[in-house]
């Protein structure tokens, strides 16, 4: 029999750069079913010295790092491969939900920029376009793009 807070059954959606707010709040409720929305939206501090808490408070500790270690997981499965460099360094779960917030819950110009760039296989790195995937690099295609993505910012 399946464990009652992880049934097999359930899928996590998958993030691809669009429709950032459903994905999010689907995962939102996800976090909540495994209660560690908390730990997701809050994030959580461990003390310097960690031999002055009480038995409770090393338990909490504890099951707050589980929390955040399951949560953190979750988030890396729930985005594609060309989303996933942008978490890549993220040492909990708050900080690669708020990574992807920043990013993909901007306002209206951003958005079509990011998904433009996401959807041809590029990924915004300040001001400039790099490529997302592995291949060679044609110098004429990146000047096409960004022109092509300014346009769509300043129609």
């Amino acid at each position: 029999m399946a464990n009652a807070s992880q049934p097999s059954s359930i899928t996590v959606p998958i993030f691809n750069g669009e429709n950032y707010d459903y994905w999010s709040a689907k995962m939102k409720t996800y976090f909540c079913f495994q209660d560690c929305w908390d730990v997701v939206e809050e994030g959580y501090t461990t003390p310097a010295d960690t031999s002055a808490l009480t038995a409770a408070q090393k338990k909490e500790l504890k099951e707050n790092k589980l929390k955040d270690s399951k949560a953190l997981f979750t988030l890396q499965q729930a985005v594609t491969d060309a989303i996933f460099p942008r978490i890549l360094g993220s040492k909990s779960a708050k900080e690669a939900w708020d990574t992807l917030k920043e990013e993909f819950q901007g306002s209206d110009k951003v958005n079509p920029v990011n998904q433009y760039a996401i959807r041809n296989g590029w990924t915004s790195n300040g001001s400039a376009l790099t490529p997302a995937t592995v291949g060679p690099f044609r110098p004429a295609c990146l000047l096409h793009h960004t022109k092509v993505v300014r346009s769509a910012v300043n129609p």
